[in-house]
């Protein structure tokens, strides 16, 4: 007789506050974190599909074994990522050129965003419909905005303010989460 061996499955990827991106492994309740790191990285995003990673300036487009599908130089040092299902879902905010890079399936591309206020801070970013980014931005009272652009132009479409909603806000799902003073809160998309 052989003894099997059980191995956890890996459930997902994650940056830790050390900078590290490791894969995590483990069924509800019991999460363990892989002892081999994917290498520091200054942010990071995935999903069950594809993820970001940044570091130095570069920025990259991984699948789910961690092999480079694309990469970007940017030059940032903050950028904001994210990625919500497969690659085209892949989006950064480069604050410092006001810019949006994406996946085109092919390779990055990236665009100057027109007519958002330098003075907002981006907390969010995300491919809308295939062909928009749409951003939270928050600025330096709190206040809460969504700014909607065209990938292929990088044209201001919309921007509106968020009532009711202030600081840090981000997306899970069509969900809009935020901090409200003692306690987090969430806001039905209508």
């Amino acid at each position: 007789l052989s003894t099997a061996q059980v191995k956890a499955p890996p459930i997902g990827i994650a940056r830790l506050t050390d900078g590290s991106v490791r894969t995590l492994f483990g069924i509800p309740d019991n999460v363990l974190v892989d002892g081999r790191s994917l290498g520091s990285f200054d942010a990071a995003s995935f999903s069950d599909q594809a993820g970001l990673v940044a570091k130095g300036g570069r920025i990259q487009l991984v699948d789910t074994a961690f092999a480079a599908r694309g990469e970007y130089e940017s030059g940032e040092s903050q950028p904001l990522l994210n990625v919500d299902g497969g690659a085209n879902t892949a989006i950064a905010w480069l604050p410092s050129s006001q810019s949006i890079l994406h996946w085109n399936g092919e390779s990055f591309v990236a665009r100057a965003v027109n007519g958002i206020d330098v003075s907002l801070q981006a907390t969010a970013v995300r491919v809308t419909n295939g062909d928009r980014a749409q951003l939270l931005l928050m600025d330096a009272q709190g206040a809460v905005f969504e700014a909607t652009a065209a990938l292929e132009t990088g044209n201001l479409v919309s921007l509106r303010l968020l009532p009711g909603i202030t600081g840090a806000a981000f997306w899970q799902g069509s969900d809009t989460l935020f901090r409200e003073i003692g306690r987090a809160s969430c806001r039905e998309r209508v």
